[in-house]
């Protein structure tokens, strides 16, 4: 299959893929709240014990990968066991059964989001066509899954919005079994002193990998928490309508569509910290914002930046991990970034601020959010500062 045909097939089943994600996303925290009828305290542990238990099976999925590079293969069975384990919770209301259940589910799918990634990256540069502007094809289908839920939810109920994103879910698995194996070779390594060892500890010796492990961890986790679980729940607290607490991800992705679109005239591969730099000093005004509200229509309007923080940092983040990574450890180097920001992180910070919103008051997710990424705005700075003096040199 020609490269473009590949980008064209992968554009359209990411979009359903993520469309189908969206639905179920954009109720979860309401579909477990009042169809379920679990509590705030249940509610945490789901999002934040399950991502933690699981976090073993980052190592063995790394090691899968490495040494199998079959993206499509492996994807394709991550998208099959996450329909087929969500249709599951969809009948299921045993709190007990529900969190077995959607620990499985996290075990058997937890590599998904970085195969997306690195399979993505691998057709961009093949096509020779710029990252963010297939990358933004997931945006635009959390947009749409913004759209259509909502006017799904105002004739029906959550029960029925979960389902249609189960069943598009599925169907988005037909699409990527037809995906080629796509693999880049005779890359130019910028970090030729680390070996091509694969595995985890060889990995983490990395010093120049970690400092961008731990930067994307606690930026892109607070706002992965905040998206999946604070700015819900936080909505749900301040009386919002339903209707535009699933629409929210229709407002996350108004700006990140816009910038990924144009990022790559940006030239984040010349100032990747620059650009991590100027996202962290928006995401701690947004944090700010989101601490100080008191009523929803303020925090919907702090959301509106993260669209741009994501547009402009997720290029760089790529360009860097792809620089000081050997391609045979990329995988599990992915890997582990994805679950980091997406799991652990978010995982942890679900966890403090369910046992304390009782204590702490709304305030809590908000002040969490900007404390942590004040922490990666310590390990961007003399990054920064290195980044700037080398293009002096030049």
């Amino acid at each position: 299959m020609e490269i473009k045909k590949v980008v064209q097939l992968f554009s359209l089943t990411y979009l359903i893929n993520v469309i189908g994600g969206s639905f179920v996303n954009n109720v979860y925290i309401l579909f477990l709240s009042t169809t379920k009828q679990f509590s705030d305290q249940q509610i945490s542990l789901i999002m934040g014990i399950i991502p933690l238990v699981a976090i073993p099976a980052v190592f063995i999925w790394g090691k899968i990968l490495d040494k199998s590079k079959a993206l499509t293969r492996w994807g394709t069975f991550n998208i099959v066991i996450n329909g087929v384990s969500l249709l599951l919770l969809y009948f299921t209301n045993n709190f007990i059964l529900f969190f077995v259940i959607a620990l499985i589910r996290t075990l058997l799918t937890q590599p998904l989001g970085s195969i997306c990634e690195e399979y993505m990256i691998n057709i961009t540069k093949k096509a020779n066509i710029p990252y963010g502007k297939v990358r933004r094809i997931g945006t635009l289908g959390g947009a749409i899954a913004g759209i259509i839920a909502p006017i799904i939810l105002l004739f029906a109920n959550q029960s029925l919005v979960m389902l249609t994103g189960i069943i598009i879910t599925l169907m988005s698995a037909l699409l990527f079994y037809q995906l080629p194996i796509v693999r880049l070779e005779d890359e130019e390594i910028i970090n030729e002193k680390i070996g091509e060892k694969v595995g985890v500890i060889h990995l983490f010796k990395n010093k120049q990998y970690l400092v961008i492990f731990f930067i994307i961890a606690f930026t892109y986790g607070s706002m992965n928490s905040a998206a999946g679980y604070g700015s819900q729940t936080l909505l749900i607290k301040m009386n919002c309508p339903e209707t535009l607490i699933v629409a929210f991800p229709f407002i996350l992705a108004i700006f990140e569509i816009l910038i990924l679109g144009i990022s790559h005239k940006f030239r984040v591969e010349q100032k990747p910290y620059r650009a991590f730099f100027i996202g962290a000093i928006v995401l701690c005004i947004r944090w700010i914002i989101l601490s100080l509200s008191s009523h929803y229509v303020m925090v919907i309007i702090s959301t509106l930046l993260q669209g741009f923080i994501v547009g402009l940092t997720l290029p760089a983040q790529n360009y860097i991990i792809a620089q000081v990574v050997p391609e045979k450890q990329r995988s599990t180097a992915y890997l582990l970034s994805v679950v980091m920001q997406v799991s652990i992180v978010p995982g942890i910070l679900n966890l403090f601020i369910g046992n304390t919103l009782n204590t702490l008051g709304l305030s809590v997710f908000g002040v969490s959010y900007l404390a942590i990424t004040c922490i990666a705005l310590l390990l961007i700075v003399p990054m920064l500062i290195k980044e700037t003096k080398k293009l002096k040199r030049v």
